[in-house]
This record gives C-alpha cells, sequence and structure tokens, in this order.
C-alpha cells in the first residue's frame, strides 16, 4: 500500500503521548496559537496572548515547538456568531475577505435599492394581478376596487360595505359602485401614456453612504494597545521581540492612513437621478401587465370611481376622476390611510413629474 502522507509530515515527530498520560506531563511538546481579539481588555494583543501562553509551557515544563500567529483577523463583534450574520473583521476594521465577492459593492448597492424599491409590492398578492388594482378607488367610501366576473365579463367593484360589517358589525352606507374593467382600463391607459409616454424614465436610487470612522477609531485604539503592550507592559522582549513590534506597528499604520484616505473621498448619502435610457411608453409597450401596473403606481396614478348616473352599453368615462404625479400619490395615501408626510418629502426630490 502506498503512503500518501507528505515527507515533511511524515519527518515530523509525533506529538501523541502514551495512553493516560496527563497534559500537565513534563516534556510534552506545544504548539502556540495567537489572534488579534478584541473581545476583552486582557486579550486584545498578540504579543500578551504569545506571553501568557509561554509562560504556562514554562510552569508545565513543555517545549515550545511551534508558534503561529494571525493578526489580521478581529473578531470585534460582541457576540458574532450569536447575533444571524455580522462580518470578521480584520485589524484595520475592514470586513475579512476570504475569496472574490461574486458582486462589486456598486451592483450590490444597486440590488439593495432595487429591492427596498419592490418591497411595498412585494407584500401584495402579484399574481394573476389585475391592472388597476391599487389605483382604482370607491368615489364614495374611498375604498379600493377589486375585479369580479360577471356574465363572462371581468368588472371592478367597491367591497367597502362588506369590509366594514366585518370590522364593525355594522352595515356600511356605500352600496358597491361597479365598473367594466376593458373600458376603465382603456381610459386609464389612454390617459397615462398622453401624459407619460414621450417623457424619459429617471430612476431615483438612494446610495448609501461611506463613513470609515468606526474603522479609524478601532485601528486607533489597536495601535495604542500596541504602544502599551511594549512600553507599559513590558512585551515584545528581545530582538525578535522587537522585529514583532515594528511589523504590527508598520500594518497598522498604513492601515490607518488607508482607511483616513478612504474617508476623505468618502461618497456622501443621498438620492441620485439615473437615466433609464427608455420613456414611458416604451417601458409601457414591453411590459406584462404586472408591470404596468407598477408603471402606473410609480407614477403616482389614482383613480376615483363616481356613482353611475344611468345605465348605458358603454363605460361612461366622466365617471372616471384620474389623477397622477403628487397630486395622485398624495390622494392613495389618504385613502389607504397612510402618513402622507414621506409623500410630502420626496416631492422636492422629483422633477416633472419624470423622476420615480
Amino acid at each position: 500500500m502506498t503512503d500518501t502522507t507528505p515527507a515533511t509530515a511524515r519527518a515530523m515527530p509525533r506529538a501523541r503521548r502514551p495512553k493516560g498520560v496527563p497534559g500537565s506531563t513534563p516534556g510534552m511538546r506545544a504548539a502556540i496559537y495567537v489572534r488579534l481579539s478584541r473581545e476583552t481588555e486582557e486579550s486584545t494583543s498578540p504579543e500578551r496572548q504569545r506571553a501568557a501562553c509561554e509562560a504556562l509551557c514554562t510552569a508545565r515544563g513543555w517545549q515550545v515547538i511551534a508558534v503561529e500567529e494571525d493578526i489580521d483577523v478581529s473578531g470585534y463583534s460582541r457576540g458574532l456568531d450569536r447575533e444571524d450574520g455580522k462580518p470578521i473583521l480584520r485589524t484595520d476594521g475592514l470586513p475579512l475577505v476570504t475569496r472574490p465577492p461574486i458582486l462589486d459593492m456598486d451592483t450590490w448597492h444597486a440590488l439593495q435599492d432595487e429591492l427596498k424599491r419592490r418591497k411595498g409590492a412585494g407584500e401584495q398578492r402579484r399574481e394573476r394581478t389585475s391592472l388597476l388594482r391599487a389605483v382604482l378607488y370607491c368615489g364614495l367610501c374611498h375604498s379600493r376596487m377589486y375585479t369580479f366576473t360577471a356574465k363572462g365579463k371581468v368588472r371592478y367593484r367597491c367591497i367597502g360595505r362588506l369590509k366594514q360589517r366585518q370590522r364593525t358589525g355594522q352595515q356600511g352606507t356605500c352600496y358597491g359602485p361597479n365598473v367594466a374593467a376593458e373600458h376603465t382600463e382603456a381610459h386609464v391607459t389612454e390617459l397615462f401614456l398622453e401624459q407619460f409616454g414621450k417623457l424619459p424614465v429617471v430612476r431615483m436610487v438612494e446610495r448609501v453612504g461611506e463613513d470609515f470612522r468606526p474603522q479609524i477609531r478601532q485601528a486607533e485604539e489597536a495601535l495604542s494597545d500596541l504602544e502599551k503592550d511594549r512600553y507599559e507592559r513590558g512585551l515584545f522582549k528581545g530582538e525578535d521581540g522587537a522585529r514583532r513590534y515594528a511589523d504590527q506597528y508598520a500594518k497598522l499604520e498604513d492601515r490607518l492612513a488607508s482607511l483616513k484616505e478612504r474617508q476623505g473621498n468618502a461618497k456622501p448619502a443621498g438620492v441620485e437621478a439615473v437615466p433609464t435610457g427608455k420613456t414611458f411608453g416604451e417601458l409601457w409597450k414591453d411590459a406584462n401587465t404586472e408591470g404596468k401596473r407598477d408603471l402606473l403606481l410609480e407614477a403616482g396614478a389614482y383613480v376615483e370611481v363616481a356613482p353611475a348616473r344611468g345605465g348605458g352599453p358603454r363605460m361612461d368615462t366622466s365617471r372616471l376622476s384620474v389623477f397622477f404625479g403628487d397630486e395622485g400619490k398624495l390622494r392613495r395615501a389618504k385613502a389607504d390611510g397612510k402618513d402622507t408626510a414621506p409623500v410630502i418629502d420626496t416631492m422636492a426630490e422629483e422633477v416633472d413629474g419624470t423622476l420615480f
């Protein structure tokens, strides 16, 4: 049978001790591993860890055959494993990257922005969505209108009376107006494309600002601890200790200078207008029902349906009050019982109704 053990491993003496011999037996071989940890003040310095381990080995009569130091990783965040995801930090306070990232930071932030944008809509039912769901409201009770099928035709109707009876046990005053889906959707689509079809679409993207000040403080604290280790605690003794001290200090100084440079060029947080290169009409043409509905919502579409004035073969479009932009967003927020302050705050960030 061929021995596949590397030659260097076969040449090393085995550290196995006879069965029943306690670890405190003199003559044992020991390997020391130290790393930078900021969990407690006492364990901050690798040099203090090394000195403590060497003292223990000397007291027990063990022979130190290897010392491994890892000063580039810091478990600075308390309860790192217990708290579903905090990054391990290097000594400069930056996240440790053990392998090339799948996405660069700009792409990652863009993805988070898009997920945040879709969060509200994603909480609602998406399958088989109707074009005017969350856009069409009853003019009597201001409740949302939903689709139903009657005699093979799709219509929108108000169910505010049903909701009030379920909520309070009392019959509401709204009788539940309804309108034909086909003609209502066609009318709203026509008005939307007339007003927005040729306008360019510019998305307002919220950019996360960069702030390296916490990492700068951590690096400065690490430098201070290092100086105390040598000049106050008496560590880093001998020629080898002085070399280790100089190496660690130089690394921390370089990282601190790099962090300060990054802080000087840090990108501030804010909202950026990003052109999509398309018009509303082009996006509408290529979108499915869900995508068209999102375009309407993002453009502030809000439609109120007034009671019918009389029967007729076609939809009476005079029953429809259609609003877009800031006014539509405000009316929708009020109808849904939501705080209108966020809508008002974003108005200053919109220009000519083309940004969303």
